[in-house]
Formats: structure tokens, sequence, C-alpha cells
């Protein structure tokens, strides 16, 4: 069975970064996309189906993970919305827009025993992977 992804958001820079990753991998299905923005466009032919709204996605949808890829004043609600309707979330960075909300987030993951992961780019960028290989080889030292 695949596991469904949905995405909540596609103004962050690296979301389409991210949808590329996401569709390589084997048993993931891009499920569904909400964006209010012409961005939907974009991604339409990606998804089995597209929402203008993320609320609405949510409720229609049973997504296993949600990529929260929008306006970062939006990651708290979007991510606590899905962790309470089952998911696990990755959320693009910054977390949130400040510590209560991120709070927030963090006590949700906890009572709804769901992954909460925060996306930090270079952890995922193969030049970095390769320096880091090096650096464990002796090749070199980090100081």
């Amino acid at each position: 069975m695949p596991v469904k992804l949905a995405v909540a958001g596609l103004t962050h820079g690296h979301v389409w970064d991210l949808l590329e990753q996401w569709a390589a991998q084997p048993g993931v299905e891009l499920t569904a996309v909400a964006d209010a923005t012409p961005l939907l466009e974009r991604a339409r032919s990606r998804f089995q189906r597209v929402y203008t709204d993320w609320r609405a996605m949510l409720n229609a949808e049973q997504p296993d993970i949600v990529l929260a890829c929008a306006d970062n004043r939006t990651s708290a609600e979007i991510a606590i919305a899905a962790l309470q309707r089952g998911a696990h979330v990755m959320v693009e960075k910054p977390m949130a827009a400040d510590l209560k909300d991120a709070e927030r987030m963090l006590h949700a993951a906890q009572q709804t025993e769901r992954l909460l992961m925060i996306n930090f780019p270079t952890r995922w960028n193969p030049a970095i992977h390769t320096l880091l290989e090096r650096a464990r080889r002796g090749d070199f030292t980090l100081q």
C-alpha cells in the first residue's frame, strides 16, 4: 500500500525540490496539494487532486504525511491540524513564527504520537553528504 503524501502550500522555495525527492521514492503517492496562489497550476499535473484551501484538503483526504510548505506564519496551524488528523508532518524551516507556536506543534505531535520533522534542506544535499563521508574517511578534518 503506498504512502499517501499531501502538500499544504507551495510558496516555500524548497517545495519543488522536495516534491522531486518524494516523487522519486518507491511507494510514495503524491495524493493531493493545496495552494491559493497561481503556483497551484504548476503542481496540478503531479497530484491526483488539487485544492485551493489546505483545510478542505485535510478534511477530504487522509494523507499519511503532510508537507507544510506554505507561508511560515501558517506552519503551526497546518501542522497541528494535520497531526490531529493522524498524519505525520514535515514543516519547512523555520519551524514556526514564534516559540509559542513551536511549543504548540511539539505538544500536538506528542499528544497524537505522530512524527513532526523540520526540513533543513542542507541535510539532504548530496554535496554535504560527500564532504561528511570524506571527513569520516580522514581525507581532511573539520575544525
